[in-house]
């Protein structure tokens, strides 16, 4: 069950991130699209991850969901060619390019982490105990 669920969400991810990727315009060479597709990735994975441990769900969903779906759906690789592509044509575009994603994905993660923690239907000592 784990194999088709990370097929299925690799199937699903993947189509995801090239229909955002094209409907994203590109402005002076910077990858907008792929900037916000992992950005916005991250931020889903953090939320999942903080939905998925408080109700539960079962382990061949969340590799489904988390590797598969998410995983596709965001792109290392991509980030790393449009990342060295900018290297060549414009240094600043570059900083903040790098500097956008390796910084704003993890905080994006826990920002939706937290928020899943912030908003489910849990008493104030149970919140704290999960935020220790």
């Amino acid at each position: 069950m784990t194999y088709f669920a990370v097929i299925l969400g690799g199937l699903m991810g993947g189509t995801l991130r090239y229909l955002v990727s094209i409907s994203i315009p590109t402005f002076d060479s910077f990858p907008l699209g792929t900037l916000c597709i992992n950005l916005g990735g991250s931020l889903l994975l953090g939320m999942f991850y903080g939905m998925a441990a408080a109700r539960q769900v079962r382990p061949w969903v969340r590799v489904g969901v988390g590797a598969g779906l998410i995983g596709a759906f965001t792109t290392f690789s991509t980030f790393c060619m449009e990342f060295s592509k900018l290297a060549s044509i414009n240094f600043a575009l570059m900083l903040l390019y790098g500097l956008c994603s390796v910084v704003g994905g993890p905080l994006l993660a826990y920002i939706g982490d937290r928020l899943v923690v912030m908003f489910s239907p849990q008493t104030a000592s149970e919140q704290r105990e999960l935020s220790v």
